[in-house]
């Protein structure tokens, strides 16, 4: 048993240096990220979830900066499920409530959508590379 201690010694330390991820809760958590930043109005943190050319960037940005100058918005996400994992891509279904904190919006009507995201990890972090609405759902 004495033998064995620097062995086990050494994996707990691994194990705590590098993390018990996996890459469904990695990718839970780039989703999570993604609406978190979103709702506190983080641009650079909403960008960085996000896998983007430098033309996409630069339109993403201005499209994020007109939204959270206009809207104050709650997002939820109500359901997370991995549909395909492949070494460094994903397919992952969403849905998820978002809501204006400003009733009533005059420019945004809250909404329950089911998406397709595409994932892919970018040295050794998930990004959302596309997005495919299934289903959008808007309140009167």
């Amino acid at each position: 048993m004495k033998a064995m201690m620097p062995f086990v010694i050494a994996t707990l330390s691994f194990l705590l240096l590098t993390g018990c991820n996996s890459p469904e809760k990695e990718i839970e958590k780039t989703i999570l990220d993604n609406l978190k930043y979103a709702e506190e109005e983080n641009l650079d943190g909403y960008l960085g979830t996000l896998l983007l050319t430098s033309e996409n960037r630069d339109f993403t940005a201005e499209q994020a900066k007109s939204l959270f100058e206009n809207e104050e918005l709650d997002y939820k996400l109500i359901s997370f499920k991995i549909l395909e994992l492949k070494d460094d891509t994903a397919e992952v279904k969403v849905i998820q409530t978002t809501k204006s904190k400003n009733q009533p919006s005059e420019s945004f009507r809250d909404s329950k959508v089911t998406s397709i995201h595409s994932m892919k990890r970018v040295e050794g972090f998930w990004k959302l590379s596309g997005t495919n609405v299934q289903k959008a759902e808007y309140e009167q």
